[in-house]
């Protein structure tokens, strides 16, 4: 049985004491407790960047959420995911981009701090996976430098010892089923020139390379064997994902649109406003989130809003200069 230093434990139980008198003194007379309920700051930004993809704008809402993440900008520029936190990097590159598709100009002093502390972080390369996926969404980064899950996946069996779906969490699967089509697709919304995050990186985009970095840092023997171990696994899915016939693949998806998960709206509605879905589907996960709202489903035109590649396994390099290399 593993024991904990004497040290540790001693801090552990003053963490706990603290807790507990600050519970007790915010304690109303009558028993109860008032909490405000808090998401991080970015997922503002992801509902922007939800209704840009979705073409559900509404600048009301926009300009509400704009002057709220004003207010919630650090002194260095950046924002947080906590009250208090240090700025996260991949928190202020979508807060910037969504405050920049909702007009805000880049040369306003709230555009220019958190652009410069972006670049002091290292730019869209050093952001986390959910952020390069949302950036390569709107074809501001190369989904080549997104790590690959195949589709197929879903069809792995429950008792399979490496890896299969209904071991994950019921929340993870909220959010990986809708991001396995997505990924399998790879659609890009094009944004003209002057809505592109060309400023963000510290190097031209096309000298940028986005292979993830085999060294860990800090520096330990296991990190540089897990980390050579998956980008191995990443560098190999990728070479089969372009080139094998992959016979399963519509099987996969189709047991993905259908594996009922819902809790996790944005991805979902995102990936239902393209995959093909009966009518209904898409006003019931719309209607889901925007309570007491009567949604009528969007008269789109012939033009698609999005575009994806007529073969799903080839890889959009549209643009080519401003494709980085991977």
């Amino acid at each position: 049985m593993y024991m904990l230093p004497f040290g540790v434990v001693t801090a552990l139980d003053e963490a706990v004491s603290r807790a507990q008198q600050y519970l007790v003194t915010h304690q109303a007379a009558d028993g109860h407790w008032i909490g405000e309920l808090e998401a991080d700051r970015a997922l503002t930004a992801e509902v922007l960047l939800l209704r840009r993809l979705i073409d559900r704008v509404d600048r009301g809402v926009e300009d509400r959420a704009v002057r709220f993440l004003r207010r919630q900008q650090n002194e260095d520029g950046g924002w947080s995911l906590f009250e208090g936190a240090a700025s996260d990097l991949s928190a202020t590159i979508k807060i910037y981009f969504a405050m920049k598709l909702a007009g805000v100009g880049v040369n306003e002093p709230v555009m220019r701090k958190a652009r410069e502390r972006i670049l002091a972080m290292g730019g869209p390369a050093r952001a986390n996976v959910f952020t390069k996926i949302q950036l390569a969404l709107f074809g501001e980064y190369d989904w080549n430098g997104v790590p690959t899950m195949p589709v197929e996946i879903m069809l792995l069996p429950p008792p399979f010892f490496l890896f299969n779906i209904y071991e994950v969490s019921y929340w993870s699967r909220t959010v990986i089923v809708p991001l396995l089509i997505i990924m399998d697709r790879k659609p890009i919304k094009w944004l003209p020139p002057h809505l592109t995050l060309d400023e963000l990186w510290p190097v031209p985009r096309e000298q940028t390379s986005l292979r993830f970095p085999r060294v860990p840092d800090p520096f330990s023997w296991r990190g540089l064997f897990w980390k050579s171990f998956f980008i191995a696994v990443d560098d190999g899915l990728k070479i089969w994902e372009r080139f094998s016939p992959r016979p399963l693949r519509k099987r996969a998806i189709e047991a993905a649109r259908l594996s009922g998960h819902s809790p996790a709206l944005a991805w979902a509605l995102f990936c239902r406003a393209f995959v093909a879905v009966p009518a209904g589907d898409l006003k019931t996960a719309i209607a889901a989130a925007n309570p007491g709202r009567t949604v009528q489903r969007p008269a789109y035109s012939s033009t698609p809003i999005l575009s994806s590649p007529a073969e799903p396994r080839a890889t959009i390099t549209a643009n080519a200069p401003r494709v980085a290399r991977v």
